[in-house]
């Protein structure tokens, strides 16, 4: 067996940290954790109002619940970090990123 020393909840955790940062240095105005089950992990406002939500998965997932959330909260884009490649959807709408580039870039 593999032990991996970074897990989802890592990610997430490590995602926070950069976050509070973000709004510190007022590249984002907030961030809120979404708690429900089907949905995805943060909203973020944007510095120009605009709003993002972003799914964090150690695993391969789809984009699903970045797209439940757009939807259901009326956000402009999403983020799943979690694909094996780096990507958009086909409506330009989700953007799909590595997590180790994710994690490179913080």
């Amino acid at each position: 067996n593999t032990v991996h020393l970074l897990d989802a909840a890592n990610l997430e955790d490590i995602a926070t940290l950069d976050l509070r940062q973000w709004v510190k240095q007022g590249l984002i105005q907030s961030f809120d954790f979404l708690i429900e089950d089907g949905k995805a992990d943060f909203v973020i406002k944007r510095a120009n109002g605009r709003t993002v939500v972003m799914e964090l998965s150690w695993g391969r997932k789809g984009s699903e619940q970045v797209e439940r959330t757009i939807e259901d909260i009326g956000a402009d884009h999403g983020v799943l970090v979690a694909a094996p490649s780096l990507g958009m959807t086909s409506d330009k709408r989700i953007l799909r990123l590595p997590k180790e580039w994710f994690l490179l870039g913080m």
